[in-house]
């Protein structure tokens, strides 16, 4: 790439196939549990596009969607490159900009430092791979130790997980919603 080329923005996104779910105020993200109560509200159902909020220091309702990392010395990642970097060498660049949408649909720059890489990342799905702006943010994952095999790891460490929608409701109370 040539010196002072700027990469178009790449955030990270999976693709699975699921069911985005309120129910009792929560944000169900159901892989594979076909007993959905009557009381459910069904916000999206088939493929889903899910992209990761890095969740603000002293504001954790708020995220960033990471498109575009700019490291102190120059260098830029996209992608899965910046997705790792961010994750795992944070300590080593504090002040790179992360550079994204937060998880209102607002264009972002920040560094690396405003952000709090201790918190669970906010799982966000979206329409599609030009939407800026999440349909909703997903509170608990739904999955049977089967299908969490094909889920990637970013997503099912990410949130608290129970293997049916059953299961959910008599541990709801047992823990705070994140």
């Amino acid at each position: 790439m040539p010196r002072g080329t700027i990469p178009e923005r790449d955030p990270v996104s999976d693709t699975i196939t699921g069911s985005l779910v309120r129910l009792d105020g929560t944000m169900l993200l159901i892989i594979d549990d076909p007993n959905l109560p009557e009381e459910a509200d069904v916000h999206r159902s088939g493929g889903l596009l899910v992209r990761y909020g890095f969740p603000y220091l002293g504001k954790p309702h708020r995220s960033v969607v990471l498109g575009l990392l700019a490291l102190d010395y120059g260098e830029m990642l996209t992608g899965e490159q910046a997705f790792k970097t961010l994750r795992t060498q944070y300590t080593r660049y504090p002040r790179a900009d992360v550079i994204g949408y937060r998880n209102d649909g607002v264009d972002e720059m920040t560094v690396a430092k405003n952000l709090d890489l201790a918190l669970p990342l906010h799982i966000l799905i979206y329409a599609d791979e030009q939407a800026t702006t999440p349909i909703a943010r997903a509170d608990v994952l739904i999955a049977t130790d089967e299908s969490i095999t094909t889920l990637p790891d970013r997503l099912h460490t990410q949130l608290p997980l129970f293997d049916t929608i059953a299961t959910w409701q008599a541990q709801k109370d047992l823990y705070d919603k994140p």
